[in-house]
């Protein structure tokens, strides 16, 4: 969102500096749940 706010192209990087700490355990939620659903697809 800053970038876009700022006229710059989204980039898909994450400023962790700018998360609250709830929004960094958030993060960390979703992407262990995406490395679990990478790691059963690759064995099914």
């Amino acid at each position: 969102r800053f970038n876009k706010a700022c006229g710059q192209a989204v980039d898909g990087w994450v400023d962790l500096r700018r998360l609250r700490e709830d929004e960094q355990l958030l993060l960390k939620f979703d992407l262990q749940q995406i490395k679990s659903f990478v790691h059963r697809v690759k064995n099914a």
